[in-house]
């Protein structure tokens, strides 16, 4: 004999295949739609990492800009090298007057310069910069030459230093920078500010 089982909801007879579940297909779907299945946790987000906001860049500082003047192409190509390597940016000339045009165009950092230059001498190059009024009067002014025997006269020049050939490129670096830190707290008392 068969043993038929009735709904425990809802009374009704149940088949066999639904014996055990104790509910009739439309209790069953009653019942889920009243009491859905409990969701399973959803996995926890992590938190955004934070953002790091970068620093503000330090400003960067202007490399400095040095004027060659020198008719020996082999010892211009030397020094320019030689400062290149140090951080320099370097400007050539190859008589005076280029040398004077490319100085009061660019106004440099610093001007290197040979006594005896083509077109306009050195001498006559120092003298036409100090006339100036448009802030070219004030660049540093480095002498190098081979004539030992000027060193007398140097000091009419109004230059700011000078050097022998050959030179040494370590004591002329040394010379450019000294010089031109010099010329910067010159500037900024004249009131121009620091350059960048």
């Amino acid at each position: 004999m068969r043993r038929i089982l009735a709904c425990i909801q809802c009374g009704c007879m149940l088949d066999p295949g639904e014996q055990k579940a104790g509910l009739c297909p439309r209790c069953r779907l009653t019942q889920s739609a009243a009491a859905p299945a409990e969701k399973p946790a959803e996995p926890a987000i992590p938190p955004a990492p934070e953002i790091k906001k970068n620093p503000p860049a330090a400003p960067q500082k202007t490399k400095r800009r040095i004027l060659i003047a020198d008719d020996d192409a082999v010892f211009r190509k030397f020094i320019a090298n030689r400062l290149t390597a140090e951080g320099f940016v370097i400007l050539t000339a190859r008589d005076g007057q280029e040398a004077f045009e490319t100085a009061v165009r660019e106004k440099p950092d610093l001007v290197l310069i040979d006594v005896l230059l083509p077109r306009l001498t050195g001498y006559d190059l120092v003298h036409k910069l100090h006339k100036q009024t448009d802030g070219s009067q004030h660049i540093p002014i480095l002498i190098l030459t081979a004539k030992r025997s000027m060193k007398k006269f140097f000091s009419e020049w109004e230059i700011h230093g000078f050097m022998t050939k050959p030179i040494d490129p370590a004591e002329v670096t040394a010379k450019i920078r000294e010089l031109i830190e010099t010329a910067e707290f010159a500037r900024k008392k004249r009131g121009g500010g620091l350059r960048p």
